[in-house]
């Protein structure tokens, strides 16, 4: 699968004096768009993400030197952070979706990603306030569901080649200070989630500093993992090995260098306010660190654990860095009841121009054995013949593009049976022409429609989404239609921009997309735009009924007693016109008439 990565870099600013932004999408073999934007200043925003970190540091007041172990919070401080949280959550989506200047860089993601896309997503900035933003929650990047988040690391003026992997990986876990917390919980899971081709070394164990530097420069190491005490209250990070001895990254910066040279990878920090730790391993060029923003409850860093290495070492389904960090936040959610902003606390850092690492990308790469030289016979002679002329024939057929031009006719010829209801025509036509010219976008949409007639979801899926990727509008308005009808208004949203964008619209899609636009602003309240974007579909196609059945729901909402002429006159036709074999249709036809029984009344 390609992967799509999106990087938004932002400029010097500040939430309180806003940003200048810059977008570049791209994959390993082009650019895909780049764009420059801007955040206005919010401080209102700023406001809230100041109460919060002071409320949530307040009741850690009493923890162990501010880290992990935080347990028992009374009920009041627990409602007041989760409120503070959800307006936090908020303002940060609000920023987002309705800042004029932000919107051109929205709509560019909209366009070039799909909701089923391979996207790594990297937030790229120094500014302290907005590392600590939760980003996992915004609705522009939740929406694609095969998409992680990640804070960049800078990019160094030497970068340093991964090296190969191993035939199994390295594992060291260093088990730090545990006053008031049991972080052997931590080397069991370990133990437990890890696959059979990874071998934990000798764990160090409340070790002294130069223990740990001979280990990291001696038993070259793929994973580095901390429990314990951590904090980033000084001028640079620093974790405690054990009660009486703290180390900063800069103590162990030519072990920790050696290392990386030699194969570490990841370093996770399951331990307290880690973010300083993780800019002072970036100048080390280390590839990626997962740390906590903030202090950390003994049982939230757990299971937090838990559910990234079930994701990321899983032995038959592994799931790149990204993507295992942003399953194990969604499965710390149901926790914050209890752990007020638990899926907030990981947070992944990469270097940019760095792969997202996977589990694979940690072992060897065994090339395929070289196939031992055969003695080759001649074919027979009728054999060479027959296999030269097939070739002419294929040769010639694709050179004068009668491929495409064969296919096309059997597209045209499978869409006539559509209309007469003809399947077993249509899947013998359909087919054919996929056989001449199998990227036939217009071929697909209608197997696509063959497969919703016949109620095979998974191959409807398969052709209608590849008719999508082709260009055919058609089969876009036809995929927005599902996704509406099963509430998936925000996939329904990129949707649309993709369909506005293709260049070969009939009138009939492009009444269809003016529709649909209508259907999508009526679902979210936007009534002004819902209204000019159905008068526009009626325009296209008069005769059409559905702008109708939208119509008259959007002028209930608007005034549903000054305009009740108006609303009956629009759900009369609906009534009368609907379809009842279309989900959507059938559910406006039944409103419409229980209107009009109601004003009857």
């Amino acid at each position: 699968m390609t992967i799509k990565q999106v990087v938004l870099r932002f400029g010097r600013g500040s939430v309180a004096a806003g940003f200048d932004l810059h977008l570049r999408i791209y994959t390993a073999a082009q650019t895909l768009t780049e764009l420059d934007g801007a955040l206005p200043p919010d401080p209102v925003l700023l406001a809230v993400y100041e109460q919060l970190r002071e409320s949530y540091r307040q009741q850690c007041h009493l923890a162990y030197r501010g880290f992990r172990g935080l347990e028992a919070l009374d009920e009041v401080t627990h409602i007041s952070i989760r409120d503070t949280a959800v307006d936090l959550a908020e303002g940060l989506n609000h920023w987002l979706d309705h800042s004029p200047d932000f919107q051109p860089i929205r709509e560019e993601l909209l366009h070039h990603l799909n909701s089923t896309d391979r996207v790594r997503f990297v937030i790229h900035t120094q500014d302290p306030v907005l590392q600590w933003l939760p980003w996992h929650l915004c609705y522009l990047f939740q929406r694609y569901r095969y998409g992680g988040i990640s804070l960049s690391l800078p990019r160094r003026s030497q970068s340093i080649p991964l090296v190969a992997g191993r035939s199994r990986v390295k594992v060291l876990a260093v088990l730090g200070d545990s006053t008031g917390i049991d972080i052997q919980a931590d080397l069991l899971l370990l133990q437990d989630k890890l696959p059979p081709d990874a071998e934990i070394l000798p764990p160090l164990i409340a070790t002294p500093r130069k223990v740990l530097g001979q280990t990291l420069w001696e038993q070259n190491p793929d994973i580095l993992f901390f429990a314990g005490h951590s904090s980033s209250t000084g001028p640079q990070g620093e974790f405690f090995l054990n009660e009486f001895e703290s180390v900063a990254i800069a103590d162990l910066k030519f072990a920790l260098g050696k290392a990386i040279e030699r194969g570490l990878k990841l370093a996770i920090f399951n331990s307290c306010d880690g973010l300083k730790l993780a800019q002072d391993l970036a100048d080390l060029n280390l590839p990626a660190i997962i740390v906590m923003r903030e202090r950390v409850p003994d049982a939230a860093a757990q299971h937090f654990l838990d559910y990234f290495l079930t994701a990321f070492a899983h032995p038959t389904e592994p799931k790149p860095l990204t993507l295992a960090v942003r399953e194990a936040q969604e499965r710390l959610h149901h926790w914050e009841q209890d752990y007020p902003c638990a899926s907030w606390l990981p947070v992944l850092c990469q270097q940019s121009e760095a792969a997202d690492l996977t589990w694979q990308d940690l072992l060897v790469k065994i090339p395929a054995p070289t196939p031992k030289p055969q003695n080759h016979v001649l074919p027979r002679k009728r054999h060479h013949w027959l296999s030269l002329a097939l070739g002419s024939i294929v040769f010639c057929l694709t050179l004068f593009g009668l491929f495409p031009q064969i296919s096309y006719q059997f597209a045209l010829k499978a869409a006539a049976c559509i209309d007469d209801e003809d399947l077993d025509c249509v899947q013998k036509n359909a087919s054919y022409a996929l056989l001449f010219n199998f990227f036939n976008a217009s071929a697909h949409s209608i197997f696509s429609q063959y497969y919703d007639k016949v109620q095979d979801r998974p191959r409807w899926w398969f052709h209608i989404n590849f008719a999508v990727a082709l260009g055919n509008a058609s089969a876009c308005t036809q995929k927005f239609t599902y996704l509406m009808n099963n509430q998936e208004i925000l996939e329904s949203e990129s949707l649309i921009f993709t369909c506005e964008r293709m260049k070969i619209k009939t009138d009939m899609v492009q009444y269809a997309i003016d529709k649909n636009y209508g259907w999508l602003y009526l679902e979210q309240d936007k009534l002004t735009e819902a209204r000019y974007a159905l008068r526009k579909s009626m325009e296209h196609r008069p005769d059409q009924v559905v702008p109708h059945c939208l119509m008259a729901q959007v002028k209930m909402k608007e005034d549903p007693q000054g305009l009740k002429s108006e609303i009956i006159k629009h759900w009369e036709p609906c009534i009368k016109y609907a379809r009842r074999d279309r989900i959507e249709e059938l559910k406006w036809l039944k409103m419409g008439e229980d209107y009009l029984n109601q004003i009857q009344e």
